[in-house]
């Protein structure tokens, strides 16, 4: 017997021991293996694969299933040479964990908020709280991964 979910209109079906838990491949590609590039192949990323990543990253739950991200992805030479760097927050993770899905590597990066701003944002209400390099990363070049804290120094249970 299988048990059914409507989801936006969508009917899911899962097999009766299905626990929604993502397989070991998915869980390396999503986080074991996945690592912060600073170096990238002369591969253009497709305007498909472009809007392929938004179409998953828009489904990510967020506070009263609003959507107040915006993006601007930084595609041509010119544009890449303006832009400087800085760090993100939810929807900036599942933008990450959606191009980690479709086989895309990144590397986010910290920067000057104002400069990126009028660079990119001119005339516009957008405020910048993440940037994120998106491609085919080079694994050759890519650093040795620094230690991660331990669940005792980085979490408490209450």
């Amino acid at each position: 017997m299988t048990s059914t979910e409507q989801t936006l209109g969508q009917t899911i079906t899962r097999a009766p021991d299905a626990t929604g838990r993502l397989d070991e491949k998915a869980l390396d590609q999503l986080f074991r293996e996945a690592r912060s590039f600073s170096y990238w192949q002369d591969r253009p990323v497709e305007e498909a694969a472009i809007r392929e990543l938004y179409d998953l990253l828009k489904m990510g739950p967020t506070s009263a299933n609003t959507s107040p991200a915006r993006f601007v992805f930084v595609r041509s030479e010119d544009s890449k040479a303006r832009l400087a760097r800085q760090s993100g927050t939810l929807q900036g993770a599942y933008l990450m964990m959606a191009a980690r899905s479709l086989g895309l590597d990144c590397g986010p990066m910290l920067g000057d908020n104002e400069r990126i701003e009028a660079e990119f944002f001119p005339g516009r209400n957008w405020k910048l709280n993440f940037v994120c390099a998106i491609g085919y990363g080079m694994k050759d070049k890519l650093y040795p991964r620094l230690p991660r804290l331990d669940f005792s120094e980085a979490a408490v249970l209450l």
